[in-house]
Parts: C-alpha cells; sequence; structure tokens
C-alpha cells in the first residue's frame, strides 16, 4: 500500500474547505479537516434550496452531497467541534495544536473559516429589533427550510425587499457591494413566493 505523506491542515469544514480536501484527496496527503461545529457544511448546510423548477446551483445540496463524500474518504481526517488553539513554528516546521487535543505538523495549511452575516440590529432604522416580520435573508432560509414561512407572514403576505443591507455603508466600514445580495434577492423571490403571487416591492 502506497505510503501516506505530508499532513495538509484546512481549517473551516463550510463548502470551501471540503472543497478543498476533495481536490487533494488523489494527492496521497494526510488531510485533516478542521470544523468548530459539530457538523460539516457551514452556512450553506442551513440555506434553503432556492430551486423553483430547475437547480440554480445555490449549495444547499452541494453541502450534503460533499459532507458524504468527505466522510466516506480515506485519507480525510474529520475534526468537528474542534479548533486550532496554537500554531508553534521552529526551523521551518509547524506544529499545529488542537482543541481535541490532537498535534499535527503540517506542510501546508488552508484557511477556508467562511463568512459571519452582518447584524442588522446594528443600524436601528430597519426595525429588525421591534419588528417580528422583518427578518434576515439568513432568518428567511431559515423559515422555509422549516416550512414556517407563513407562520411569519401569513398565506398572501405583501413583501419588501431592502437590498444592501450591510454593504455600500461607510459608517459600518463596509463600502463594497457584497455581490450575492442580487443574484439570492432573485432567487429567492421566484423560490419563496412562486404559487402565491403575492405582492411585491423592492
Amino acid at each position: 500500500m502506497k505510503e501516506i505523506c505530508p499532513d495538509i491542515l484546512i481549517l473551516g469544514g463550510g463548502v470551501a474547505g471540503m472543497s478543498a480536501a476533495l481536490a487533494l484527496k488523489h494527492q496521497n496527503l494526510g488531510i485533516h479537516l478542521v470544523e468548530k461545529e459539530k457538523d460539516l457544511g457551514g452556512h450553506a448546510a442551513s440555506w434553503a434550496c432556492l430551486a423553483t423548477q430547475t437547480c440554480q446551483n445555490c449549495g444547499a445540496c452541494l453541502a450534503s452531497e460533499m459532507a458524504a463524500q468527505i466522510k466516506t474518504t480515506p485519507n480525510i481526517t474529520l475534526h468537528l467541534n474542534t479548533a486550532l488553539v496554537a500554531v508553534n513554528q521552529k526551523k521551518r516546521k509547524t506544529t499545529a495544536t488542537l482543541s481535541n487535543g490532537t498535534t499535527l505538523t503540517p506542510v501546508k495549511t488552508l484557511i477556508a473559516t467562511g463568512f459571519s452575516p452582518f447584524d442588522p440590529d446594528r443600524i436601528s432604522s430597519f426595525h429588525t429589533q421591534t419588528q417580528k416580520n422583518v427578518v434576515t435573508t439568513a432568518r428567511l432560509n431559515t423559515l422555509i427550510r422549516e416550512e414556517k414561512i407563513t407562520t411569519l407572514l401569513g398565506k398572501s403576505p405583501k413583501i419588501a425587499f431592502l437590498q444592501c443591507v450591510g454593504s455600500r455603508n461607510k459608517q459600518e466600514n463596509r463600502d463594497y457591494c457584497s455581490q450575492v445580495c442580487c443574484k439570492i434577492w432573485f432567487i429567492r423571490l421566484m423560490r419563496t413566493f412562486y404559487c402565491e403571487g403575492p405582492k411585491v416591492s423592492t
């Protein structure tokens, strides 16, 4: 049997981290995939499917499919509920200590730690703290995934989508475009209200 060579440390078990692990699985490497949560997939794993009649390649299915592949790949070692707690470098040798007690000496480390959704509570004019029917895209996804959207909005709601929340805002040091909002808004609109046909404004 061919001996497994150097260790590769990948921090983050979301779609990016899993993609990196799967891309390297045939390279005769010992791959260590570290994820702080109890499951793989990151934000994409909790994302509701964006498809209406055809697949939109949104990643909702991709996350679970990739996680299944990861778990059956012999040279990928999973470290769930685990974080990187220390890194030491001496004479060009890196030692990484994980919170589960594992010590590794990776030749390369890939950082794929994902993102954090913007907290709209920081901008009071959106009234996210006082109005229960003002929700973020992330919250909307959860409601759709759990089939609770009508509980919040009713069966024939009037919907308004606010764009660029947390983007293009110099006061929040985010005077740039997220590059995902517009696509998500359009596909989410089609997916959420395809059958009901509510009145929507933007």
